[in-house]
């Protein structure tokens, strides 16, 4: 059953989780959104920007030290964002930085299950997602999975089958308008936990049954207008190492609730394991 309420990350904090992201944090700057918390459309106006010089020095002092903390009990996370839109936005999907999809990854093969999320009736089947196969023009329901219009996002769950040392996690999205952007928490498991629940629904924590938090992704501009586009994500360990996981937990979100049209049009998920030789 999807969510009933809308759900999505204030444009302002976007900002500031990217400049987290710049710092080589970009987890920790996740990890204090912890668990699946309703985000506010838009952030309240401050009363006053007069701050006394003591609380901004304090206030200096508290984003220095978010900005540094290291990656306890994690593998530090490069995350790294590509949009094209004009002509560069085109059926292969080639980005600067991004790897294009590739048509035989981990995921290929993986299980893919909804939780707490309803696909859209004009949506391809969610395994869309898997299956190598790209939408050759920005606006291809049929060729995208999406969740339900008028819904707040929802929950996807890939198993892999077995747990395998992960390298990268690349997402893709492709839509002219609000759908194009993705907003998104990644969380991974490898199901050893005792308290593992293998599908949290929205009102359970996954921090609290047995997932890492991983990444958390928002490619939106400031600008609503430029949002357009095709949007390639990929998330790496900086060593080249993610983990070791079996199960990968997507919690999505809209990317705007202006209208019930705020779910994005996801083209593809890979699953790039880790090959290094030991």
């Amino acid at each position: 059953m999807a969510l009933s309420q809308y759900r999505t990350f204030p444009r302002r904090a976007s900002l500031s989780l990217r400049l987290c992201a710049s710092a080589g944090n970009f987890l920790s700057a996740g990890a204090i959104l912890d668990g699946r918390k309703e985000f506010p459309a838009k952030t309240q106006r401050a009363q006053s920007l007069a701050f006394p010089v003591q609380y901004t020095t304090l206030l200096v002092f508290v984003v220095v030290v978010l900005l540094s903390l290291p990656l306890t009990g994690h593998a530090q996370v490069k995350i790294t964002i590509d949009h094209n839109t004009g002509k560069e936005a085109t059926a292969a999907f080639k980005f600067k930085h991004v790897p294009s999809p590739a048509r035989d990854d981990a995921a290929t093969k993986a299980k893919l299950i909804m939780v707490d999320a309803e696909a859209d009736p004009n949506s391809a089947d969610i395994g869309a997602l898997t299956d190598g196969i790209l939408p050759t023009s920005d606006d291809q329901p049929r060729k995208n999975f999406f969740l339900r219009a008028g819904s707040g996002g929802g929950r996807l769950r890939m198993d892999l089958g077995s747990v395998i040392e992960l390298a990268q996690i690349n997402t893709y999205s492709w839509h002219p308008n609000a759908r194009g952007p993705q907003v998104y928490r990644l969380w991974a498991s490898d199901g050893a936990d005792p308290k593992f629940n293998a599908a949290p629904r929205a009102n359970i924590n996954p921090a609290a049954c047995g997932w890492k938090l991983i990444a958390t992704v928002d490619t939106r501009s400031n600008d609503e207008d430029k949002d357009g586009g095709q949007f390639g994500v990929s998330i790496a360990g900086q060593s080249g190492n993610l983990g070791k996981f079996r199960y990968l937990l997507f919690d999505l979100y809209v990317t705007e609730i202006a209208d019930d049209f705020g779910n994005t049009f996801y083209s593809e998920i890979d699953v790039v394991a880790n090959h290094a030789p030991r």
